[in-house]
């Protein structure tokens, strides 16, 4: 359940503004790789591990 007065929230949504979005115009959402450096890249080791399980299940 999402809480938005919570301290730690538990979903993190990034929106990227359509001017400097690096992908072509169709694509609505990061690749995958963009996705799995970002969660790496995350402060807690929920995110890491989702993004190495995300890395594995693409090999």
């Amino acid at each position: 359940m999402l809480e938005p007065d919570a301290d730690r929230p538990n979903l993190i949504v990034r929106i990227v503004d359509g001017d400097v979005w690096p992908f072509a115009e169709h694509v609505n959402v990061a690749p995958w790789p963009v996705v799995a450096v970002d969660l790496l890249d995350a402060d807690d080791e929920r995110s890491r591990r989702a993004s190495l399980e995300l890395i594995e299940r693409h090999q």
